[in-house]
């Protein structure tokens, strides 16, 4: 859908400047200045599907991140077993309750 939403873009802008130049239109500078901005933006959002710039499938809207250094790494799942028994010790005084 959005390769077609870009094709379609592409096809209006090619189909206005082809207008302005085969019928001698002339444009003002603020049409002038729209239609630089669109036609930049058109050029410069090719490239960056042309780059692989990460706006494909698969790369989930995150930004990329450093790796993680293993002594961090180690830290992070000790803390989550410890919060593993955390939660366990909690449900032995919830059974002792009843």
């Amino acid at each position: 859908a959005l390769t077609c939403s870009i094709i379609g873009l592409a096809r209006k802008v090619t189909t206005l400047c082809a207008s302005i130049y085969f019928y001698g239109h002339h444009l003002n500078a603020i049409q002038g200045t729209g239609l630089l901005i669109s036609v930049t933006a058109m050029v410069l959002n090719f490239w960056g599907k042309k780059k692989g710039g990460g706006h494909g499938h698969g790369d989930g809207g995150r930004a990329p991140t450093a790796p993680i250094a293993p002594e961090e790494m180690e830290k992070m799942l000790s803390e989550s077993e410890d919060e593993e028994q955390g939660d366990l010790e909690m449900m032995d005084q919830e059974d002792d309750k009843k």
